[in-house]
């Protein structure tokens, strides 16, 4: 599985962001996001190894 990189997390959610309405998105809510994403993947395969789903 290739997670994506910061440009094309960002470029991803300006295009979510003008598809709301909204003209700019701050380079730390990419950041937030990928840290999110990066530590969601690790425990979901925590739980896959484990065949276990977390609270």
């Amino acid at each position: 599985m290739c997670l994506p990189d910061m440009s094309m997390m960002q470029g991803r959610l300006l295009v979510c962001a003008w598809e709301a309405g909204l003209t700019n998105v701050e380079e730390a809510v990419a950041s937030l996001v990928m840290q999110s994403v990066e530590v969601h993947t690790s425990i979901m395969k925590l739980a896959c190894e484990q065949s276990v789903i977390p609270d």
